[in-house]
């Protein structure tokens, strides 16, 4: 909640924060990783921790990206990558909510199912795991955090080629006269309130999960430690 006797940030303090908030993701990166010990429950352990990992490197590449363009005014590839940041912080989430919900040996299918299908999942037929649907994981999200479907549909709209992801953001129409004139945002729409405070809300959010699943990981690898030679043999 924002307190209405602050002053208005500019659009580069803004931005300075979102580029701080990037430098924070990246601290959640590892560059690699090790070959796993041949012990039952590693192959679990280490798909989970990759997944994780390739899902940070995601954010902080696309958040920097987003970044770049918004500031620039480029407001179209701008918001098309915040929106597909907002579904990796959503699939971050889902995979905090589903490593924090394995409590039992017969939760372990229902994990594994799920983790397959998130990393190697696709829309078409380059593997033969049917993709997460992403609307499903932003359900969850907003229970949380109150992202709504509209702050969705708002970033969708730039993937568009309509009023907000071709009229206003590459033309300035006097709609009496019809004279206009064309360019990247000659309109001069606010910054902030056309991608670039919706892009630091999501890092916010992206943040929080990662600092939550930094957590719940050290919870679960200790649980498969512990059950895991009851249920797998490699």
């Amino acid at each position: 909640m924002g307190d209405e006797n602050l002053e208005k940030r500019t659009d580069a303090e803004v931005v300075a924060s979102i580029r701080e908030q990037i430098e924070q993701l990246k601290g959640y990166r590892t560059s690699s990783f090790p070959a796993i010990e041949k012990k039952p429950g590693a192959k679990l352990v280490r798909m989970a921790a990759v997944w994780k990992n390739a899902l940070a490197y995601r954010l902080a590449d696309i958040a920097d990206a987003s970044v770049d363009l918004i500031e620039s005014g480029r407001l179209v590839p701008g918001c098309i990558l915040a929106r597909s940041a907002l579904e990796t912080v959503a699939g971050v989430h889902m995979l905090n909510r589903r490593i924090s919900g394995v409590r039992e040996v017969e939760q372990f299918d229902g994990f594994i199912n799920f983790l397959m299908q998130a990393s190697f999942g696709s829309r078409d037929d380059s593997s033969n795991f049917k993709a997460l649907n992403v609307l499903t994981m932003l359900d969850h999200l907003n229970k949380k955090y109150g992202i709504s479907h509209d702050q969705y549909d708002h970033l969708s709209e730039y993937t568009h080629p309509n009023l907000k992801g071709g009229l206003m953001a590459y033309s300035d129409i006097d709609l009496k006269t019809l004279s206009a004139e064309f360019g990247i945002n000659p309109g001069g729409l606010p910054l902030d309130a056309f991608g670039l405070g919706e892009l630091e809300l999501i890092l916010e959010i992206g943040i929080d999960e990662y600092k939550a699943i930094e957590k719940d990981t050290k919870g679960f690898e200790e649980m498969v430690w512990r059950l895991a030679p009851e249920i797998f043999q490699d």
